[in-house]
């Protein structure tokens, strides 16, 4: 079975270092950006399975991010993150991310793990559930 490819952006360097090596250590292959900015372009060069994004960022927010990712690759799945969490925000991001998930910081790294592996079981299921309907609407000639 083929490595899941993980983008975690956020501008906090220790968050984001942590992050990465508690995925790698679970067998995923995760790297980092440090804004939005260099996870939008990075999101040009590559289809990533999940992001782990920070909501506030200098440059480029994480909503931002999301948007582009949903245009690009919307079977991507999403985990917010902040540490500046409102009911308004959570409500915002629940609306764009459809589905994904939203965690405060500070959060333990096994949450984030176990949140990684929700998500891509759910993204997962859902591939496997678009094939077969597929499948179903359109089979085959014999």
């Amino acid at each position: 079975m083929a490595k899941e490819l993980i983008l975690v952006v956020d501008d906090y360097e220790p968050f984001r270092t942590a992050c990465i090596k508690a995925l790698k250590l679970k067998g995923y292959m995760a790297s980092g950006a440090s804004s939005g900015e260099i996870a939008v372009s990075l999101l040009d060069k590559y289809r990533y399975d999940l992001l782990i994004i920070d909501y506030k960022m200098g440059d480029v927010s994480g909503l931002d991010v999301i948007r582009k990712v949903k245009e690009t690759n919307p079977e991507t799945e999403i985990i917010m993150v902040t540490a500046f969490p409102t009911q308004e925000l959570a409500k915002e991001v629940l609306r764009e991310l459809k589905g994904s998930s939203f965690l405060c910081k500070p959060v333990e790294f096994q949450k984030i793990v176990t949140t990684v592996e929700t998500c891509l079981e759910r993204r997962a299921t859902k591939k496997e559930f678009d094939q077969t309907s597929r499948k179903l609407k359109y089979p085959k000639n014999s």
